[in-house]
């Protein structure tokens, strides 16, 4: 149990999951507030996730010279809002943003003539993805 002088303290473990913290004090006089533990608030809540999520990220075949990206990302605690999947035409220049839905499945279909930032051929395309889960360890695919 910590000391009040302490500012913290370490608790370490071997397991990934959602722990919860409470405070439970001591006066002088031994007194605790809260007089028991099933009176006290969770105010603390810690998810340990060390495993990055898997993403499968894969072309699909289109007609018309669009082009076609599906994916499907799993992980126990993702976090979709870090989803990005971005492209560059011809494999050269800068990275733009597809603005692809934020789920964990999905695809996206787009016409790189339509949202051409550099000019080459168009017969090669970069394609990177992007995702998170609580442990922000970004995993690319």
């Amino acid at each position: 149990m910590p000391c009040p002088t302490e500012k913290y303290f370490n608790y370490q473990t071997n397991r990934d999951a959602t722990y919860w913290f409470t405070v439970r004090t001591v006066d002088q006089a031994g007194r605790m507030y809260p007089p028991s533990l099933s009176q006290a608030q969770q105010i603390l809540k810690v998810c340990v996730d060390t495993q990055p999520p898997a993403v499968d990220l894969h072309p699909l075949s289109t007609p018309n010279g669009s082009v076609a990206v599906e994916w499907q990302i799993r992980d126990d605690n993702l976090n979709l809002d870090t989803l990005v999947l971005e492209y560059r035409v011809g494999g050269l220049g800068e990275w733009g943003s597809l603005g692809a839905e934020r789920l964990a499945a999905s695809k996206k279909v787009w016409n790189p003539a339509t949202q051409r930032r550099t000019p080459g051929p168009l017969a090669r395309h970069g394609l990177r993805g992007q995702c998170r889960g609580s442990s922000d360890d970004g995993r690319r695919g």
